[in-house]
């Protein structure tokens, strides 16, 4: 015997309100910064591990190798733009294919950063 149950649930957008999000926020620079400030004071080895989440901008070196990534694609994308106007010619196709390099490239490193990411899961788990 069996009985089906049938519950109304608000719309996801309207579990949380706007000074919901606001505090989660407020709540995540506060970690961050507690984080930070523990790991000033008593810097841990991190050679052995590989942080994810919250703990990424924390401990993590190359926190920003992702941001400086996109940033080197966007500027090296504008000074070819900039170089074929200096020299008076425009071909589109070198400038994706200056784009598709160096976005392969980053690809590429996320690839590894996730292959570390996810040995060192595994290592946790034996």
């Amino acid at each position: 015997m069996s009985d089906l149950l049938i519950f109304d649930h608000p719309a996801p957008n309207s579990w949380y309100t706007e000074s919901d999000y606001q505090r989660f926020k407020e709540e995540l620079k506060r970690d961050v910064l507690s984080f930070r400030f523990r790991h000033e004071s008593q810097p841990l080895d991190t050679s052995s591990c590989c942080p994810v989440g919250i703990e990424q901008l924390v401990f993590s070196q190359d926190r920003f190798e992702v941001y400086s990534a996109r940033r080197i694609v966007v500027q090296s994308v504008l000074l070819e733009q900039d170089r074929q106007r200096v020299f008076g010619f425009y071909n589109p196709d070198e400038i994706a294919s200056l784009s598709e390099r160096l976005t392969a490239d980053a690809c590429t490193g996320a690839l590894t950063r996730g292959s570390f990411q996810e040995l060192a899961m595994m290592d946790n788990l034996l």
